[in-house]
Protein backbone atom coordinates (compact mmCIF):
# COMPACT_ATOMS: atom_id res chain seq x y z
CA UNK A 1 0.00 0.00 0.00
CA UNK A 2 2.63 2.40 1.05
CA UNK A 3 5.27 1.93 -1.94
CA UNK A 4 5.00 6.11 -2.32
CA UNK A 5 8.42 7.94 -2.74
CA UNK A 6 7.82 11.58 -1.18
CA UNK A 7 9.84 14.29 -3.73
CA UNK A 8 13.21 12.92 -2.81
CA UNK A 9 15.17 14.87 -5.27
CA UNK A 10 14.22 17.79 -3.97
CA UNK A 11 15.07 16.63 -0.32
CA UNK A 12 18.29 16.11 -1.55
CA UNK A 13 18.84 19.29 -3.18
CA UNK A 14 16.98 21.22 0.09
CA UNK A 15 20.40 19.16 2.62
CA UNK A 16 23.02 20.50 -0.15
CA UNK A 17 21.89 24.02 0.62
CA UNK A 18 24.27 25.91 2.53
CA UNK A 19 23.26 27.90 5.29
CA UNK A 20 23.84 31.06 3.37
CA UNK A 21 21.97 29.98 0.43
CA UNK A 22 18.63 31.08 1.48
CA UNK A 23 16.74 30.86 -1.51
CA UNK A 24 14.08 28.32 -1.93
CA UNK A 25 12.19 27.01 -5.16
CA UNK A 26 8.27 27.11 -5.19
CA UNK A 27 9.00 23.15 -5.47
CA UNK A 28 11.44 22.64 -2.25
CA UNK A 29 8.59 24.76 -0.43
CA UNK A 30 5.62 22.85 -1.19
CA UNK A 31 7.72 19.51 -0.09
CA UNK A 32 8.22 21.32 3.35
CA UNK A 33 4.40 21.88 3.36
CA UNK A 34 3.60 18.62 2.35
CA UNK A 35 5.70 17.40 5.99
CA UNK A 36 2.48 18.90 7.68
CA UNK A 37 0.45 16.70 9.88
CA UNK A 38 -3.21 16.69 8.99
CA UNK A 39 -5.67 13.80 9.99
CA UNK A 40 -7.41 11.08 7.91
CA UNK A 41 -10.26 8.39 8.38
CA UNK A 42 -9.10 5.39 6.86
CA UNK A 43 -11.10 2.75 5.06
CA UNK A 44 -8.25 0.28 5.40
CA UNK A 45 -6.50 -1.95 7.61
CA UNK A 46 -2.50 -2.13 7.93
CA UNK A 47 0.01 -1.65 10.60
CA UNK A 48 2.08 1.34 11.75
CA UNK A 49 4.86 2.22 8.90
CA UNK A 50 8.31 3.47 10.64
CA UNK A 51 9.18 6.21 8.14
CA UNK A 52 12.56 9.20 8.60
CA UNK A 53 9.64 11.84 10.12
CA UNK A 54 8.25 9.22 12.63
CA UNK A 55 5.82 6.42 12.76
CA UNK A 56 2.46 6.59 11.43
CA UNK A 57 -0.46 4.21 12.21
CA UNK A 58 -1.54 1.80 12.92
CA UNK A 59 -4.22 2.18 10.42
CA UNK A 60 -7.88 1.12 11.29
CA UNK A 61 -10.91 1.58 9.13
CA UNK A 62 -13.17 4.83 10.96
CA UNK A 63 -10.34 5.87 12.92
CA UNK A 64 -8.67 9.29 12.60
CA UNK A 65 -5.11 8.93 13.11
CA UNK A 66 -2.43 11.49 11.83
CA UNK A 67 0.35 11.25 9.14
CA UNK A 68 2.23 13.70 7.19
CA UNK A 69 0.00 15.72 4.79
CA UNK A 70 1.90 13.55 0.95
CA UNK A 71 0.79 10.39 2.74
CA UNK A 72 -2.47 11.48 2.75
CA UNK A 73 -2.79 13.23 -0.64
CA UNK A 74 -1.38 9.82 -1.65
CA UNK A 75 -4.26 7.35 0.09
CA UNK A 76 -6.78 10.05 -0.95
CA UNK A 77 -6.21 10.06 -4.53
CA UNK A 78 -5.97 5.58 -4.32
CA UNK A 79 -9.48 6.20 -2.79
CA UNK A 80 -7.93 4.70 1.08
CA UNK A 81 -9.43 7.52 3.19
CA UNK A 82 -10.96 10.70 3.68
CA UNK A 83 -9.37 13.73 4.88
CA UNK A 84 -10.09 15.97 7.86
CA UNK A 85 -9.92 19.60 7.21
CA UNK A 86 -7.44 21.43 9.74
CA UNK A 87 -9.16 23.56 12.25
CA UNK A 88 -8.49 26.83 9.77
CA UNK A 89 -10.01 25.46 6.88
CA UNK A 90 -13.24 26.61 8.11
CA UNK A 91 -15.10 29.12 6.44
CA UNK A 92 -16.31 30.64 9.88
CA UNK A 93 -12.92 30.74 10.72
CA UNK A 94 -11.42 32.36 7.96
CA UNK A 95 -13.77 35.11 7.14
CA UNK A 96 -12.98 36.33 11.10
CA UNK A 97 -8.93 35.94 9.85
CA UNK A 98 -9.83 38.05 6.20
CA UNK A 99 -12.21 40.49 8.83
CA UNK A 100 -8.68 41.15 11.10
CA UNK A 101 -6.16 41.66 8.04
CA UNK A 102 -8.84 44.31 6.67
CA UNK A 103 -8.70 46.14 9.96
CA UNK A 104 -5.09 45.80 10.33
CA UNK A 105 -3.97 47.46 7.22
CA UNK A 106 -0.22 47.94 8.09
CA UNK A 107 0.22 44.96 9.94
CA UNK A 108 0.36 41.14 8.88
CA UNK A 109 -1.66 38.93 10.75
CA UNK A 110 -1.03 35.40 12.26
CA UNK A 111 -2.88 32.49 13.26
CA UNK A 112 -2.12 30.81 10.46
CA UNK A 113 0.94 27.87 9.37
CA UNK A 114 3.74 29.14 7.82
CA UNK A 115 2.73 27.08 4.55
CA UNK A 116 -0.93 27.64 5.16
CA UNK A 117 -1.00 28.84 1.19
CA UNK A 118 0.50 25.14 0.21
CA UNK A 119 -1.32 23.28 2.17
CA UNK A 120 -5.09 24.62 1.16
CA UNK A 121 -4.06 24.61 -2.61
CA UNK A 122 -3.28 21.21 -1.76
CA UNK A 123 -6.02 20.09 -0.38
CA UNK A 124 -8.31 22.21 -2.09
CA UNK A 125 -6.90 20.42 -5.34
CA UNK A 126 -7.02 16.63 -4.14
CA UNK A 127 -9.69 16.63 -1.03
CA UNK A 128 -12.05 19.27 -2.01
CA UNK A 129 -15.22 16.93 -2.07
CA UNK A 130 -13.81 16.44 1.87
CA UNK A 131 -14.15 20.05 2.61
CA UNK A 132 -17.15 22.17 3.98
CA UNK A 133 -18.37 24.80 1.70
CA UNK A 134 -14.69 24.15 -0.26
CA UNK A 135 -15.92 26.83 -2.89
CA UNK A 136 -16.39 29.27 -0.73
CA UNK A 137 -12.78 28.70 1.62
CA UNK A 138 -11.30 28.86 -1.51
CA UNK A 139 -12.41 32.48 -2.54
CA UNK A 140 -11.81 33.56 1.48
CA UNK A 141 -8.27 32.25 0.98
CA UNK A 142 -7.19 34.24 -2.24
CA UNK A 143 -8.77 37.26 -0.53
CA UNK A 144 -6.42 37.33 2.24
CA UNK A 145 -3.63 36.74 0.00
CA UNK A 146 -4.32 39.31 -1.85
CA UNK A 147 -4.76 41.49 1.21
CA UNK A 148 -1.58 40.11 2.65
CA UNK A 149 0.34 40.89 -0.87
CA UNK A 150 -1.12 44.16 -1.04
CA UNK A 151 0.30 44.75 2.64
CA UNK A 152 3.89 43.47 1.44
CA UNK A 153 4.54 45.24 -1.62
CA UNK A 154 3.30 49.08 0.22
CA UNK A 155 5.63 47.51 3.37
CA UNK A 156 8.52 47.47 0.87
CA UNK A 157 7.80 50.53 -0.93
CA UNK A 158 8.30 52.36 2.33
CA UNK A 159 11.94 50.60 2.90
CA UNK A 160 14.06 53.65 3.12
CA UNK A 161 17.24 51.82 2.58
CA UNK A 162 17.23 47.84 1.15
CA UNK A 163 20.43 47.42 2.96
CA UNK A 164 18.79 47.60 5.91
CA UNK A 165 17.48 45.19 8.45
CA UNK A 166 13.52 44.64 8.99
CA UNK A 167 11.64 42.72 10.91
CA UNK A 168 8.14 41.56 9.63
CA UNK A 169 5.99 39.26 11.64
CA UNK A 170 3.57 36.61 10.65
CA UNK A 171 5.05 36.09 7.13
CA UNK A 172 4.25 32.84 5.17
CA UNK A 173 6.31 30.60 2.95
CA UNK A 174 5.22 32.22 -0.14
CA UNK A 175 5.14 35.69 0.40
CA UNK A 176 8.63 35.32 2.01
CA UNK A 177 9.68 33.84 -1.53
CA UNK A 178 8.24 37.06 -2.71
CA UNK A 179 10.09 39.61 -0.43
CA UNK A 180 13.70 37.40 -1.05
CA UNK A 181 12.82 37.67 -4.89
CA UNK A 182 12.47 41.45 -4.33
CA UNK A 183 14.91 42.18 -2.19
CA UNK A 184 17.66 40.33 -3.64
CA UNK A 185 17.39 42.22 -7.00
CA UNK A 186 17.37 45.62 -5.36
CA UNK A 187 20.55 44.10 -3.49
CA UNK A 188 22.07 43.51 -6.60
CA UNK A 189 21.42 46.74 -8.23
CA UNK A 190 22.91 48.33 -5.54
CA UNK A 191 26.00 45.92 -5.24
CA UNK A 192 26.39 47.01 -9.37
CA UNK A 193 25.46 50.71 -8.74
CA UNK A 194 28.27 50.64 -5.87
CA UNK A 195 30.72 48.74 -8.09
CA UNK A 196 30.57 51.53 -10.94
CA UNK A 197 30.77 53.87 -8.48
CA UNK A 198 33.82 52.91 -7.18
CA UNK A 199 35.38 52.22 -10.38
CA UNK A 200 34.68 55.69 -11.57
CA UNK A 201 36.31 57.32 -8.35
CA UNK A 202 39.44 55.32 -8.45
CA UNK A 203 39.86 56.52 -12.09
CA UNK A 204 39.49 59.56 -10.87
CA UNK A 205 42.25 58.83 -8.45
CA UNK A 206 44.52 58.04 -10.80
CA UNK A 207 43.89 60.18 -13.66
CA UNK A 208 44.45 63.01 -10.91
CA UNK A 209 47.78 61.49 -9.39
CA UNK A 210 48.99 60.99 -12.78
CA UNK A 211 48.35 64.47 -13.52
CA UNK A 212 50.38 65.80 -10.37
CA UNK A 213 52.95 63.51 -11.15
CA UNK A 214 53.08 65.17 -14.82
CA UNK A 215 53.34 68.54 -13.25
CA UNK A 216 56.12 67.54 -10.75
CA UNK A 217 58.22 66.37 -13.87
CA UNK A 218 57.94 69.65 -15.40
Amino acid sequence: LFYCVPKIDILLSCLRKTTMEQNISTNENEFFAETSLIDIIPNFRSETIHLISGDFGPFRPSKPVSVPLWIGIYLKKQQKCKVSAPFWMDAEYLEKKLQEEKQHKEELMGDLPFHYKQIATLLLSYASDDLTDALKIRTIIEDIENIRESKIHDFIKSMQDPTNIVKLNNISSAELMVIREVTSSAMNTITMYKAAREQRNDSSQYSSSLMETQGSTL
